[in-house]
């Protein structure tokens, strides 16, 4: 019996023991295993981090160029290595980036092309505006480098007037004149313009008013941009000095107030020495806004400007009338010239020496008549919500208070025409009272008196239907009004938003606001309003929907709770019994236009007019317009990986070998590069060893095909040495031989 519990306890500690063995081999093993599993992992991770700093130091100054003078072609990271090779594509357009990392024996390679996507613009001359005429004299230059001269026909066809002023007529005159200036003439199709892939992509506009609107919101007199409200001259005009009759402004050029003190003191003047102007409009000297070095400043002529002198500039140059360059008078300007108007007819004429580059682009929001300015109020001291839009209607002034169940404080249709006695215009002042003043019946002030000094801020709701209203703002003692704040509506509130939200203005106390309006450019471009069977009246569906159906909304909320106090909408309508009405007076407006009447942007060149394209001082306001700019976009992209336990499961490789990389070429060195990417440069002309040293003579006619990692790649039967020392095998990957 003891016998054999002693052979029970012997075989116990035998097997224990090989039980123990057995379980350190499988540790060992899962150990082993875990160790290559991590290596993979920090082999893709490496290559990606050594892809982003590569791609990084590749792009730069809108062109590529080759990150390894940098950086080296190897670099160690997290205890592996990435490897970069960098190959240049045809005309610098596109590059290839390979990369390779490597950890505990695994190795992974992404390898991707980019393209350079430049910013790219209309052309030289970019005409947003329902129709135009040009004339052009010899001498007259238009160089779009690629770009024609672009009309955009979306307004044109929108008001229907091919019957009137055909749109081959405009082809034939403004084709004409800019053949002369050596340019040509395009006209595409409507859908051609916004959208991605569209013209206007990488100015993130939809036409040509939305980039004027952008520029005015982007203006800021605080930081440097200079805005002259009214009509101008820059410079002493030459026809006045000689006697001659010139005209400016439908009167004579000596009709219009010289600063003879100032022009005398500022011959020439930079623009931060300029008088501001204190009455709108008047005459300014000789005049440069803007630098090189800055480039991105916005210059605004909020009126007609006449160059009599000398105007010179880098940025944005807007113009809000007509543009005059008198004949001997100098504009220079690098950057973006945007001429803008709203009469019937808007005149651009060019007699003097005018040189842009950049780009010149001309809006005209010129429409017929139709359809009125309607304003509602809704108020409520106790605030609005979405189950009461209506507010509190126990206000309610007259004529609704005799017409119960209308839901609003007070509306006024067509404001813009009513009273006849002295129409109100599409102006609305909410904070003063009297002749051509509005408190008396949007009841802003008065409301807004009762809540004293408690904290109020505003917003605009809407924007994308604000008609390119612009705003004035004034509030006691607040910081980023300073005095008056004059912007767009879409641009907001500037330095007196609150923080991440442009459409709204900090808080401040409800007493100190002193003034506000704002001032509606465009009806068509407000919220249609007309009757339809979606809506039985508009103003009974504006004052039941808490989003205002999409109409343009100026709100005063409490700061503590975001209560709405009071709103404000502004809309483009027209009842039903108006639309006879509204199809008389279009009809009259194209009648006029049949007879001859004039109407639309003219364009007149004179001998001494460059205009250039140039998309590089178009780039310059990338960022304060909010352009694309140039961009880098991915065209390809592969990888390859090589897990840690394939590599140890393959006859030795080295890891990395040397080769010459371009021999004979003007960027030859020798490189060390990861064996598995031997197979593509072998197949571009680079071969193994160092540059110093020549490859072997080929034997002539004597070609073999070789397995290297799996490519199957062709070398002379001179150089099969080194590649067998490597682990190549003679013959196809597939287990086939080749030769030649």
């Amino acid at each position: 019996m003891g016998r054999y519990l002693l052979f029970l306890v012997l075989a116990a500690v035998v097997g224990g023991g090989l039980l123990t063995l057995s379980m350190r081999g499988t540790l060992s093993g899962s150990l082993q295993q875990h160790a290559e599993t991590q290596a993979d992992v920090l082999a893709r991770e490496i290559a990606e981090a050594g892809q982003s700093v590569a791609l990084s130091e590749m792009v730069g100054g809108g062109a590529f160029r080759d990150p390894t003078v940098r950086l080296g072609d190897s670099q160690d990271y997290e205890g592996g290595q990435f490897q970069i090779e960098y190959i240049p594509g045809a005309g610098g357009a596109e590059a290839t980036l390979r990369v390779t990392g490597s950890h505990g024996g695994a190795i992974h390679t992404i390898e991707s092309t980019y393209a350079i996507q430049p910013l790219d613009a209309p052309g030289p001359l970019w005409l947003d505006v329902p129709y135009a005429t040009a004339s052009a004299v010899g001498g007259t230059k238009i160089s779009g480098n690629g770009h024609d001269v672009q009309f955009d026909r979306r307004k044109h066809d929108d008001l229907e007037l091919d019957g009137l002023l055909p749109l081959s007529d405009l082809n034939s005159d403004i084709g004409t004149a800019v053949s002369a200036a050596n340019s040509s003439l395009s006209v595409p199709d409507a859908d051609a313009w916004a959208g991605t892939g569209g013209l206007l992509d990488g100015l993130n506009v939809n036409d040509a008013e939305g980039l004027y609107q952008k520029a005015l919101g982007a203006l800021d007199t605080d930081s440097g941009d200079v805005r002259y409200d009214g009509d101008w001259t820059v410079g002493t005009p030459a026809a006045v000095a000689s006697g001659r009759g010139a005209t400016f402004g439908g009167g004579p050029l000596a009709s219009v107030p010289m600063l003879s003190a100032r022009v005398a003191s500022f011959a020439f003047a930079p623009a931060a020495m300029l008088p501001a102007a204190a009455t709108p409009g008047g005459t300014l000297p000789d005049a440069t806004f803007g630098t090189a070095a800055s480039g991105t400043q916005i210059t605004l002529f909020d009126g007609d400007l006449t160059v009599a002198g000398s105007l010179s500039g880098h940025g944005v140059l807007l113009v809000g009338g007509a543009l005059t360059v008198l004949p001997g008078a100098d504009l220079t300007w690098n950057g973006i010239v945007i001429v803008h108007g709203t009469d019937a007819v808007l005149p651009i004429d060019l007699d003097g020496v005018v040189d842009v580059t950049g780009m010149m682009v001309v809006v005209h929001e010129a429409f017929p008549p139709g359809g009125h300015l309607d304003v509602s109020v809704y108020r409520a001291q106790a605030g609005m919500n979405p189950a009461i839009p209506k507010g509190d209607v126990s206000e309610q002034q007259y004529p609704w208070t005799t017409k119960p169940g209308f839901p609003f404080h007070q509306h006024m249709h067509a404001f813009d025409i009513t009273p006849a006695s002295a129409p109100r215009g599409d102006r609305v002042f909410f904070t003063e009272s009297g002749v051509g003043r509005h408190e008396s019946v949007v009841q802003f002030k008065e409301f807004l008196s009762r809540f004293g000094a408690t904290p109020v801020y505003l917003t605009f709701g809407n924007p994308q239907n604000d008609g390119y209203s612009r705003f004035r703002l004034d509030v006691a003692g607040a910081d980023g009004t300073e005095g008056v704040l004059k912007r767009s509506v879409q641009a907001g509130f500037g330095r007196f938003a609150a923080a991440g939200n442009d459409l709204r203005t900090k808080s401040f106390p409800a007493n100190a606001l002193r003034a506000f309006d704002v001032d509606v450019l465009s009806l068509r471009a407000l919220k249609k309003g007309f009757d339809d069977p979606a809506c039985v009246e508009w103003p009974i569906c504006i004052g039941q929907d808490w989003n205002r159906r999409g109409a343009l909304a100026v709100r005063v909320h409490r700061a503590s709770d975001d209560a709405r106090l009071y709103e404000s909408t502004l809309y483009w309508h027209m009842r039903t019994d108006e639309i006879a009405t509204h199809a008389a007076e279009e009809e009259a407006w194209r009648t006029k236009i049949r007879n001859g009447e004039a109407f639309g942007a003219h364009l007149s060149f004179g001998p001494d007019v460059t205009l250039t394209f140039d998309i590089r001082e178009i780039a310059e306001m990338s960022e304060r317009l909010n352009f694309d700019g140039t961009q880098v976009v991915l065209v390809s992209s592969s990888t390859s990986h090589k897990t840690a336990a394939e590599a140890r499961a393959t006859p030795a490789t080295p890891e990395n070998v040397t080769i010459c990389h371009k021999p004979g070429k003007a960027g030859e060195k020798t490189k060390t590069i990861p064996t598995a990417n031997l197979s593509s440069h072998i197949g571009h002309g680079d071969y193994l060893g160092t540059c110093a040293v020549a490859p072997p003579a080929p034997s002539p006619g004597a070609n073999v095909t070789i397995c290297l990692l799996g490519a199957e790649i062709q070398i002379n039967t001179s150089a099969l040495d080194g590649y067998l020392a490597l682990g190549a095998t003679v013959g196809s990957c597939s287990g086939g031989s080749g030769g030649s």
